[in-house]
């Protein structure tokens, strides 16, 4: 009888630090739980086989009563949670240990990769216990607060970087770190998430290529984070098909964020240990929360669905006018959401990620870097520029720059519909990611790169008619150019379309041509 006394003594202890462990013992808890599980099953076996003291009987209820409390511990994290952790344990933190590899500011910027991680499944944990609050009030501000902050906590190591060495690590990250606005997308927040794994691909192939034949560190760096975005698009396809689940019979949202807030024992905020995908858990909990909000709109839905349909001629009666301001097509901001906002409102439309608040514009030399950002609807005018400075302007919307000097190299980074004026450059003249971008060369340049560009109108001076154009991802890019004999410019399309064929066991590739 000692043996099972001493069972049934220890297990409450174990209980007891269950509810005591931290974010920073997550390793201790996977350990003890996996313990505690092949204990139970030895317990089990040895009860079977009559080898426990106090007999079989006594043996099984031992079994029974571990099990009974080990499932239960279990049953405090929701299935779309246990999910998220596995994404924490795995893809996550092969990322955080390659950052440590290469230490710095890729480090530093990891480790709030990891806080903000930590605070999304608290978010899920909440959503899972809570009804759905209005995205537009004060309580879902304040929910989401924390998010924000530390999406622009890892946004500024980039920003505030950009003469790093680590800059296209840095923007690997903040590019792709976006993606964590899933959960304020609806109704496709998948396909959200893949348009910023595409934008983080630009620069992690850049570090690809710097580093594939020098350092193998960084090349695991780059594939350790593409993959938890990866990871992370699959996890929200299966959980959260048209956006984050939230629970119809749940309590208010800031009830239950205070209570977990406060009561760590039973909240489920410690992150599980590694357990096999379960993708029958996915389906239920799709099917169990598509089956909830069936059943409380069906009724209403099914009334309104006769009423309109007895209206006969007059149904039209409602339907206005759709003016310019709320046409996607026009409006490329509104085409990430399903919801337009009416135009006699004041209301803000949902927005579809998470805001970024608005960076100070600034005109600033560092090193031999002149950066020239965040300007608005303003004139800028750069004339203290030297042979051997680089010019960087990012993120500038309808603003018109001018750059007087001859550069050594000029790079136009996510313009939107501003013009730009350049000399001369002695090097590459760069547009990436841009959007309704004009651009003027009023001397020499050798070679211009467009790139992931939509819509770009390049004016080249009589000087430069030797030019190389390189294009990649771009659309609707034209070039204008004028004879030295002549004052009229002469536009042309750059192809955007190729015809391959296979000529004598080669790929022979030329542009379509539409005249």
């Amino acid at each position: 009888m000692l043996q099972q006394s001493c069972v049934y003594v220890v297990y409450p202890h174990l209980l007891s630090t269950f509810a005591s462990i931290t974010t920073a013992e997550q390793p201790t808890l996977a350990s003890l739980l996996t313990r505690l599980e092949l204990a139970t099953e030895r317990l089990e076996d040895l009860s079977l086989s009559g080898n426990l003291a106090g007999g079989g009987a006594a043996g099984r209820a031992v079994g029974r009563a571990i099990r009974k409390n080990v499932d239960a511990i279990q049953a405090t994290v929701p299935a779309s949670v246990e999910s998220y952790d596995e994404i924490i344990n795995g893809s996550l933190k092969r990322y955080l240990e390659h950052s440590e590899v290469i230490g710095d500011l890729v480090k530093e910027q990891s480790l709030a990769v990891q806080r903000l991680f930590q605070i999304q499944r608290q978010f899920i944990l909440v959503a899972a216990q809570s009804k759905k609050p209005d995205f537009e009030s004060a309580t879902f501000s304040e929910l989401i607060g924390p998010t924000q902050q530390a999406m622009n906590t890892i946004c500024a190591y980039r920003n505030d970087n950009r003469g790093s060495p680590l800059f296209n690590h840095l923007s690997t990250v903040s590019e792709g770190i976006s993606a964590l606005g899933w959960i304020t997308v609806e109704p496709a927040p998948a396909p959200y998430v893949g348009e910023m794994k595409d934008s983080a691909h630009f620069y992690a192939n850049r570090v690809l290529k710097d580093y594939k034949d020098t350092d193998v560190k960084h090349v695991e760096w780059a594939n350790a984070f593409m993959s938890i975005l990866e990871e992370l698009q699959s996890y929200v396809k299966s959980y959260h098909t048209t956006g984050l689940v939230w629970n119809p019979n749940g309590k208010d949202v800031q009830e239950v964020a205070a209570s977990l807030s406060t009561s760590p024992s039973n909240s489920g905020k410690r992150p599980r240990p590694p357990v096999p995908p379960r993708h029958d858990r996915a389906q239920s909990a799709a099917g169990e929360a598509a089956s909830s909000a069936g059943q409380d709109a069906s009724a209403p839905s099914r009334a309104a669905l006769f009423s309109a349909l007895n209206a006969g001629e007059g149904i039209t009666a409602g339907l206005r006018k759709v003016n310019k301001s709320e046409m996607t097509h026009k409006n490329p901001e509104l085409r990430g959401t399903s919801v337009v906002p009416a135009a006699s409102t004041s209301a803000k439309p949902a927005t579809t990620s998470t805001t970024q608040p608005k960076r100070p514009p600034r005109t600033v030399l560092e090193g031999k870097k002149w950066i020239v950002e965040n300007y608005n609807g303003e004139q800028v005018l750069l004339d203290k520029i030297e042979r051997d400075h680089a010019v960087y302007i990012f993120q500038c919307t309808n603003a018109t720059i001018t750059v007087k000097g001859k550069a050594a190299a000029v790079t136009i980074d996510h313009c939107r519909k501003s013009g730009i004026v350049v000399d001369s450059v002695m090097s590459n003249l760069e547009v990436i990611a841009g959007q309704s971008v004009q651009l003027q060369v009023s001397g020499h340049v050798e070679t211009i790169v467009v790139d992931n560009t939509d819509s770009a109108q390049i004016y080249i001076s009589p000087e430069s008619m030797g030019v190389q154009l390189l294009t990649s991802k771009s659309t609707s890019v034209n070039v204008l150019f004028a004879e030295k004999s002549s004052d009229d410019y002469t536009e042309k399309a750059i192809p955007e379309q190729f015809l391959s064929k296979i000529v004598n066991g080669k790929v022979v590739t030329e542009p379509v041509v539409r005249i």
